[in-house]
């Protein structure tokens, strides 16, 4: 039997947000290329991870972050 969660975080997909349910979640990502997303029993868990854009800790987010702006914090294109 499949682990179930009582909250469902999309960080990139359709729509992003945190879901309590799997078929809305599911209707976020599907047929979304590499969509990034994670099963929580904690709120306050899922919606961080949603608004780390998927970064799974504090480290992961600052190398995301390092890749992805520039030297003033500006977002650049990848």
């Amino acid at each position: 039997m499949p682990k179930s969660y009582k909250y469902y975080a999309v960080a990139f997909g359709h729509q992003t947000g945190v879901f309590m349910l799997w078929s809305d979640a599911k209707a976020a990502i599907e047929g979304y290329p590499h969509a990034i997303y994670q099963g929580f029993n904690s709120l306050e868990e899922a919606h961080e991870f949603v608004a780390r854009g998927g970064a799974r800790s504090k480290r992961d987010w600052a190398e995301i972050r390092a890749t992805s702006c520039d030297d003033h914090g500006e977002h650049t294109s990848m």
